[in-house]
């Protein structure tokens, strides 16, 4: 009764006054018949058949209506997995406007570069999810939105410590594979082959897991994404499950081995052209080191230029070409810089057949996992 407005305006009608709305309920809405009838029963007023009757008549047509109400809500109502899949968008959203501000106070910095980048934004991120979804921030922004949370077992909020291996079994692995693999060393296919797996298990366990949709990092820590209204049911995974995800990782593993393996053969029988080649770019390279490292020091000292990106001296269908990328100390860097730059190299020779073009290019930005920004703009100059 709380809720209905009758109840407490009829407070003061006498009995007769609310005997008179149950013996013509049509002329009434259906809260204040209800409202009239529980007045009465709270004063012990004994109602006639016809008026039990007729309030019977409208109970029931109320039951039917919550009913209806209830289905609709249900067929309107998104899936678990749909509200997982907005709320992370949500976050991945905030999370990449954190990105870009970050990205723009450290930009020329070598921490939005490769091999500090892939750290920097896996601390953003871990940190963010692994505090959001614990006892401490309780959910996220995108979590909040789609009113749903990460609980225990015993519906309860993570610890920041559960939290953190929760997030790290799901967000480190990316991060992680992705700098192994940008390392100079041969992985035999296994990198792939992990990579893959832990995609493919990512799906896996969230499609065979109908009740609750939990992932790997789910089970692992006893945790699952529940909604507010959701009730405590059987938590266990089955083993069998378990042992077909270990065979389909083998398996995938298994396959980018066999993979690498085969293309290593392939590459290694056309490798004499490509040996030729790279015997003369090393050798051209090593008769012009001092210069390049001539080129370097003076550049290095025009005031304007925080840092030479790359030289390097590139053959293009017959055409050879000088290539030297520098990161301007401002972002507002004068057009001149590049033309003082060009000015610098006058007096070097390069020990080449023919030098075709000087390519200078300016570069200022950064690159995030989820934000980029970059400025490049290049100056060509014939010789």
């Amino acid at each position: 009764m709380e809720n209905n407005y009758f109840y407490k305006k009829f407070q003061k009608k006498a009995d007769s006054e609310l005997e008179r709305i149950l013996n013509d309920t049509k002329s009434y809405t259906e809260d204040a018949v209800i409202a009239a009838t529980q007045l009465l029963k709270e004063r012990q007023v004994e109602l006639s058949e016809e008026q039990k009757s007729a309030v019977e008549i409208i109970e029931t047509r109320i039951e039917e209506k919550k009913v209806i109400e209830e289905v609709r809500k249900k067929e309107t109502e998104l899936s678990p997995v749909a509200k997982r899949i907005i709320a992370l968008l949500i976050d991945l959203a905030i999370l990449s406007g954190l990105s870009y501000l970050t990205g723009f106070l450290l930009i020329g910095t070598p921490l939005v570069k490769t091999p500090w980048e892939p750290i920097l934004s896996m601390i953003i991120i871990l940190g963010y999810f692994a505090v959001f979804n614990s006892s401490i921030g309780k959910k996220t922004i995108g979590k909040n939105v789609m009113h749903i949370k990460v609980v225990d077992y015993n519906f309860q909020s993570l610890k920041f410590t559960n939290s953190l291996v929760r997030y790290s079994l799901l967000i480190a692995p990316f991060f992680l594979l992705n700098i192994l693999d940008n390392m100079s060393f041969n992985s035999f296919g296994i990198l792939s082959g992990l990579r893959y797996a832990y995609y493919i298990g990512i799906f896996y366990f969230l499609i065979t897991d109908k009740e609750r949709r939990r992932s790997f990092h789910d089970l692992i820590t006893k945790s699952f994404v529940s909604s507010e209204n959701s009730e405590k049911t059987n938590f266990v995974y089955p083993n069998k499950k378990l042992k077909t995800y270990y065979f389909i990782a083998s398996g995938i593993i298994a396959l980018f081995i066999i993979l690498n393996l085969s293309s290593r053969l392939n590459t290694t029988n056309n490798m004499s052209d490509f040996e030729a080649q790279a015997e003369q770019l090393e050798k051209t390279l090593n008769e012009n080191m001092t210069t390049f490292e001539s080129i370097i020091s003076d550049i290095q000292e025009i005031d304007g230029v925080a840092e030479i990106e790359g030289i390097s001296l590139n053959t293009t269908n017959g055409i050879t070409s000088l290539d030297i990328t520098i990161r301007p100390s401002s972002f507002f860097a004068n057009d001149g810089l590049t033309s003082e730059v060009y000015e610098s190299l006058k007096g070097k020779e390069l020990r080449v057949n023919r030098l075709d073009n000087v390519k200078i290019k300016k570069h200022y930005g950064f690159d995030m996992t989820l934000a980029s920004f970059n400025r490049t703009e290049t100056k060509n100059f014939e010789q």
